[in-house]
């Protein structure tokens, strides 16, 4: 059995949320210990979860001296998980691995190197896309021009972050997708922690509270060494997760509300109103006209009239009897 390290000679802690994962856990874990850096410590935290995963977790302790299993007894989010993860973190820097997710082996060993030789706080490399069914692997998330132009001119910045996380961007071409290590010190002296009432985008406003902390946020732009699956019933979306998407852009302008950067102030109103529009509309479909009046006055003003006119006109037709007609859109 794998002995754990000494606390001074850890250089990364491995942190795996995991909540009914049993089926899939193995892998995370397994990639994880397989690391060409051995100094590496697992921390994972089984949240809440009903199926086998506290039974896989603590199997893993018992072979592997380097695996410690936390538990929450009743399911907190992933972001709370994490933040358990950190608080019994001993490495020098920290990484964060999705349970239905995998580490290619040298991603430790690269990363901490190339971290600590540019004096990052947190460096992102690339997330390699893999089929969760099949394994196979899909291309990299980001196109490999825009990885190398985050941060190119040095650590990346709040405006340069917000504009490579559009909304509107297709897929998972986005920065708050990403995956970086994270200098434990600077959380420690910072403070900086997920916030748990944000359970969709909270990775983003992690990294923007971090560089509005001062941490210095580099991207590794020839690397990508994490295995991102690809699968149905991700907790992740724009649609599905527009009222977290909402609530964490908030955070982010009423952290930077007297910050004076025109341009800042700018990304952050067409973010609000971007996702505050799909929060109009998902309050619309789900007849909850209190949220759609809370949101449409960020809402695009266009978008907000035509979703209404289309309401009141299915109310017309519900009174009367009348057809919907045929080229009718939602």
């Amino acid at each position: 059995m794998a002995e754990a390290a000494p606390s001074s000679e850890i250089a990364a802690s491995i942190l795996i949320a995991a909540h009914d994962a049993a089926a899939f856990l193995d892998g995370a874990v397994s990639s994880a210990l397989a690391q060409t850096c051995r100094a590496v410590e697992v921390i994972a935290v089984d949240d809440g979860s009903s199926d086998g995963t506290h039974e896989v977790l603590t199997a893993w302790a018992r072979r592997d001296g380097r695996v410690s299993v936390l538990r929450h007894a009743q399911r907190q989010g992933a972001a709370a998980a994490r933040n358990t993860a950190i608080a019994a973190a001993k490495g020098r820097w920290l990484a964060v691995l999705d349970a239905d997710d995998a580490f290619l082996p040298e991603r430790v060993e690269r990363l901490v190197r190339q971290a600590e030789a540019a004096g990052a706080d947190l460096l992102a490399d690339n997330l390699v896309e893999q089929d969760f069914a099949t394994g196979a692997r899909l291309g990299t998330a980001l196109p490999p021009a825009e990885m190398a132009a985050a941060g190119s001119g040095g650590p990346i910045g709040l405006a340069d972050m917000l504009r490579r996380d559009r909304v509107d961007l297709p897929g998972r071409a986005k920065i708050g997708y990403l995956k970086p290590i994270v200098r434990r010190e600077f959380l420690e002296r910072s403070g900086v922690r997920y916030r748990p009432e944000i359970q969709v985008g909270e990775d983003l406003l992690f990294y923007f509270e971090c560089v509005l902390a001062g941490g210095r946020f580099r991207s590794a732009p020839d690397e990508a060494l994490y295995l991102y699956s690809v699968r149905e019933g991700s907790a992740s979306g724009r649609r599905t997760g527009a009222f977290h998407l909402s609530a964490a852009t908030r955070r982010m302008r009423e952290l930077t509300r007297e910050s004076g950067d025109a341009e800042l102030e700018a990304l952050l109103r067409q973010r609000q109103r971007a996702t505050d529009s799909d929060c109009f509309d998902l309050a619309i479909e789900r007849r909850r006209l209190g949220d759609a009046l809370r949101y449409a006055r960020w809402a695009d003003p266009a978008r907000v009239a035509r979703r209404l006119g289309m309401a009141a006109g299915a109310l017309r037709r519900r009174l009367t009897g009348a057809p919907m007609p045929r080229d009718s859109r939602p």
